[in-house]
């Protein structure tokens, strides 16, 4: 039998004067105590039931005669689905918007004011797995656990990393959670949507030092993310003049690491190199670059044509 069944017997049951108490649910349903204790959080906590322990009596009752059970109830998945809603409608500077998420927040069981006038609202795209992934994530980050996930780059390649989640902020209709990638040994910058896949492991870490949350969310430059990307890349000659706009460590062979934060900027460089250059590594700047170069030599051959 459903929780929605518990809580209508569970007040037929107050209104009755019967005083329903843990231990009498627990048995009529066959649940534990602990459910029934979370049956009467629900009814209280999120229905605004008036609620309330009579030690006289030694069960549940209203405060407040007139209370009156809503007809609609909301699962567990639509309530976080609620609460993911109201966070990102806060965002948004439009008044409307505004008192939507103050709506959102009361049907998801926040005590907020309820909104009223909500026509003429940007609507906001709502998918399971985003919300799944941005739900998990947020629970490891104020548990300063580790997760796994799997993600989907730009390129469409698929890999597997070990993360240590630091924060999430959203960019336009973007969701991203900035943290620490042990494949990548470094800060990194994830998208919400392309996740594929995520579990939170048992490990525990520790936000570096250096890690700076005023870059990333409302409190940074609205037109700009700071999204650090490095390549290491081979030159045919030992000095490249078109690297001076970009930070370039020099390594052994020709070898340069390159600091960068604009791929298109990179790009354009790179082409316009003097020299022949090869790409290390990541595979996916490769893989982007090399996509990049056939569309490009298809157009050509297309205005040559």
């Amino acid at each position: 039998m459903s929780y929605l069944h518990r809580i209508v017997w569970i007040d037929e049951q107050i209104r009755q004067k019967c005083y329903p108490n843990c231990r009498t649910i627990a048995e009529k349903f066959e649940i534990s105590t602990r459910q029934a204790s979370r049956d009467i959080e629900y009814m209280r906590d999120s229905l605004l039931a008036p609620i309330q322990y009579s030690s006289r009596h030694r069960g549940y009752d209203y405060g407040d005669a007139a209370f009156v059970l809503p007809t609609m109830f909301i699962t567990e998945q639509q309530k976080q689905t609620l609460q993911y809603l109201s966070e990102q409608y806060q965002s948004m500077e439009e008044e409307r918007a505004v008192e939507l998420a103050a709506l959102f927040s009361r049907l998801a069981g926040n005590q907020s004011l309820m909104a009223e006038g909500q026509s003429d609202i940007p609507a906001v795209p709502v998918k399971k797995e985003e919300i799944q992934c941005f739900h998990l994530l947020r629970e490891a980050i104020e548990a300063r656990r580790k997760v796994e996930i799997r993600y989907r780059n730009t390129a469409e390649e698929y890999s597997t990393r070990t993360f240590c989640p630091y924060k999430l902020f959203k960019r336009e209709v973007y969701h991203y959670v900035v943290g620490f990638c042990e494949l990548r040994n470094e800060i990194r910058v994830f998208r919400l949507d392309r996740m594929q896949g995520i579990e939170m492991l048992d490990q525990v870490f520790q936000v570096l030092e250096a890690f700076d949350g005023s870059m990333y969310g409302d409190e940074a430059d609205p037109f700009f993310m700071r999204i650090e990307y490095k390549a290491i890349v081979r030159f045919s000659v030992p000095e490249v003049g078109t690297l001076s706009t970009f930070s370039a460590e020099p390594m052994e062979n020709n070898l340069y690491r390159i600091t960068f934060y604009d791929i298109e900027a990179f790009f354009s460089s790179l082409v316009l190199c003097p020299c022949e250059f090869t790409i290390i590594s990541p595979n996916w700047l490769k893989n982007w670059f090399g996509k990049r170069l056939q569309k490009l030599s298809h157009r050509y051959l297309y205005l040559k044509g």
